[in-house]
């Protein structure tokens, strides 16, 4: 990921999309992404080097100048076929050539395909590593985040309405509301004109909620049916502006490169959105990763998501718990519940806020970044990385 020009139009950054430090300290939040993207960036091309020959590493250079997308789409072919160790000699030109060609193969099949229907049955013998209650969650924030910009001012307004309409079908004798309409006996001419005035305050006040609560019922009623036909659409995916509106709702704002490299990690078809089968095999391939080598930032949001599951921007420790018992187990479970809501480098949980404590995304982002980079410098090939970054200090 690179740093954004200096030269770019505010006119330039679409709707959902910021060039500000979401701290609000830019210069030391410019500073971590570059050193982040920095260390992804050295990642990719360690394992590019080690999987490919001088020769084919110059042709995918040249390749990346005039057909970029091609380019990064066979390198992270390449990064994928290492990762799960499905190279067995390094990749030569020659090879590099047929990936490339086989790109472009897929791309003109798929255009030759779109409209057609296809059955694809499923392998009883291949085993599922989400667990049915977490596919279940899965799916959950698949639909929420499939044209989340368009749904996310409607969501917000619905939950403004249903508060207000809670409050006034509260009785008004119990109603803080009501204490505004009663006058003091000190501004009335005399105890039968407090009565007679608070009577018809009352009254008036009641005929006022009523008024009010029926035009809110109604502009509830229309904002579902707009969600609902945004629900209906044939064809569901998350768009680049649904993955910023996303973490902005977080907490995380982001620039448009930044989300573009999001959207890179998951985006298996090259088609600038995200389907259920992509997303769910980022999912997949993230909870099977041991290396600290898969791109994990999307996921990471995917990951909150699904232990936030009342929505409130805050994820418990029931929350989390509830979801990692049946992937992970009790004692792994443990470690990763020490790791989110307790001190760093293993302090003691901190018992603050409801369910047994609670953490933002901004602290659940720093943990799990931490964390993937610890199991890359564990890893073979952060051990090797390791070992040649100490050989060139001598």
């Amino acid at each position: 990921m690179s740093n954004i020009p200096a030269n770019v139009a505010p006119s330039e950054i679409p709707d959902g999309f910021s060039l500000a430090d979401p701290t609000g300290h830019a210069a030391a939040g410019a500073s971590k992404q570059n050193n982040a993207a920095v260390q992804r960036d050295a990642q990719r091309q360690a394992i590019l080097e080690q999987a490919m020959t001088p020769d084919a590493l110059a042709r995918l250079r040249r390749v990346k100048l005039v057909k970029q997308e091609r380019a990064s789409a066979v390198e992270a072919m390449i990064a994928n076929m290492a990762m799960t160790g499905k190279i067995e000699s390094k990749i030569t030109e020659g090879k590099l050539i047929e990936m490339l060609e086989g790109i472009v193969g897929a791309h003109q099949k798929k255009a030759a395909d779109a409209g057609k229907i296809s059955i694809q049955r499923k392998n009883p013998n291949k085993r599922n590593p989400i667990a049915p209650k977490e596919m279940r969650e899965l799916k959950r924030v698949y639909d929420q985040l499939c044209f989340f910009a368009e749904k996310a001012h409607a969501v917000e307004r619905l939950n403004e309405i249903r508060d207000t309409l809670a409050e006034y079908r509260r009785p008004l004798t119990h109603s803080t509301r009501l204490r505004s309409f009663v006058l003091s006996p000190s501004k009335t001419g005399g105890e039968g004109n407090v009565t007679s005035s608070r009577t018809n305050r009352r009254l008036s006040c009641e005929e006022d909620h009523e008024s009010v609560a029926a035009a809110l019922e109604r502009e509830q009623e229309q904002l579902q049916k707009s969600l609902a036909e945004i629900h209906d659409r044939q064809v569901q995916h998350i768009r680049p502006q649904d993955t910023a509106a996303a973490l902005k709702s977080l907490g995380k704002k982001t620039t448009k490169k930044e989300v573009q490299d999001i959207m890179w990690e998951v985006d298996e078809k090259l088609d600038g959105v995200i389907d259920w089968d992509e997303f769910r095999l980022n999912f997949e391939r993230n909870i099977r990763d041991k290396s600290g080598l898969e791109p994990a930032s999307f996921y990471h949001m995917i990951q909150f998501m699904i232990y936030d599951r009342d929505n409130n921007g805050m994820v418990s420790i029931d929350e989390t718990m509830n979801m990692l018992y049946a992937r992970v187990g009790r004692d792994q479970m443990e470690s990763t519940i020490t790791k989110l809501f307790g001190g760093d480098d293993g302090a003691p949980i901190k018992e603050v806020g409801s369910q047994g404590g609670e953490i933002d995304f901004t602290r659940y982002w720093e943990v799990v970044v931490r964390e993937q980079g610890h199991r890359f410098n564990e890893s073979e090939l952060g051990k090797i990385l390791s070992e040649k970054k100490k050989r060139s200090k001598l």
